[in-house]
């Protein structure tokens, strides 16, 4: 049975290993008929929408960021077809919250003991996530950070540390109306984060979630206002006590809504840096996503 192979070339991992060399380990450990495709999103998405249609086709490999996989999720949900995501980008969330490991030779030789298991997809105004939805300071952090990873000149590089730095030095709050469960609230913060179920713990400065099937949306509203309170929550994020940390509220639920105070907030979905109309309105489809796990 043919595999679909997709690699996005601009990944963070993959940019450091090199694509001959993620193809070279592919190969090396997976005996199946590969059907390769390397490029941007863009093509990646064509492709697994192909491989969908191909009743052969039973797996999509994807060497890429969380932000591919979330992508590329939304094309296979519900059809069936399973996920397979490989370590290739920088946080690797979703490889890890199933199991795999960090280092994508490892990550490859451990497809010989994955199994298929079903998991959620949550979407925001229609887009797909897997992991989160971020309002605040943190998206315009992460928007700098991206750009000192794309610099190609020293004096750009500069630029973009000098912009990641008043970033968080700044940490402006905004104003939302936060709707869950037909109820709304009003919050004044610098960071607001939907996330796709829970977070309950860490792992090498991650985040980790117990469970990827419960069928909920973690709505986490942090009583942030400046640049100490929201270091304090990114600490509380990757020391994995997000859920228990002063300061930083946890609503469960199966939709709601956020509107900002500006047009189009800038948020991350999955790490990649988006601008949405308001109100950004989430919802979850339980199950919905065949995934390649681990665990």
């Amino acid at each position: 049975m043919p595999t679909q192979l997709l690699i996005n070339a601009k990944s963070g991992a993959v940019l450091r290993a090199g694509v001959e060399h993620c193809r070279a380990l592919i190969r090396e450990h997976c005996p199946d008929e590969i059907l390769e495709v390397v490029g941007p999103p863009a093509e990646l998405i064509a492709a697994a929408r192909a491989a969908t249609a191909d009743p052969a086709i039973g797996t999509v490999l994807l060497v890429g960021g969380d932000g591919t996989a979330a992508a590329i999720a939304g094309v296979l949900a519900g059809t069936g077809t399973a996920l397979a995501p490989l370590p290739g980008g920088t946080m690797n969330m979703l490889a890890r919250d199933l199991g795999y490991s960090g280092d994508l030779e490892t990550a490859i030789r451990q497809l010989h003991h994955a199994h298929r298991t079903p998991i959620d997809i949550a979407y925001v105004n229609d887009l797909p996530f897997l992991n989160n939805v971020v309002f605040g300071t943190f998206s315009v952090a992460a928007e700098s950070r991206e750009a000192i990873r794309d610099a190609s000149t020293l004096a750009a590089t500069a630029s973009a540390t000098a912009d990641f730095i008043s970033a968080v030095a700044l940490s402006d709050a905004h104003n939302y109306e936060i709707v869950i469960d037909g109820t709304a609230q009003h919050v004044r913060t610098n960071t607001l984060m939907v996330a796709n179920n829970l977070y309950t713990g860490s792992e090498s400065f991650r985040p980790t979630k117990h469970s990827l099937e419960r069928g909920v949306l973690g709505v986490y509203i942090a009583e942030a206002q400046g640049t100490i309170d929201f270091i304090s929550v990114i600490y509380s994020a990757i020391s994995g006590n997000l859920s228990g940390t002063e300061g930083v509220r946890l609503q469960e639920c199966k939709s709601c809504s956020v509107r900002s105070e500006q047009d189009r907030p800038s948020m991350t979905i999955d790490g990649e840096v988006t601008e949405m109309t308001s109100p950004a309105v989430f919802s979850i489809r339980p199950k919905a996503l065949t995934v390649l796990s681990i665990i």
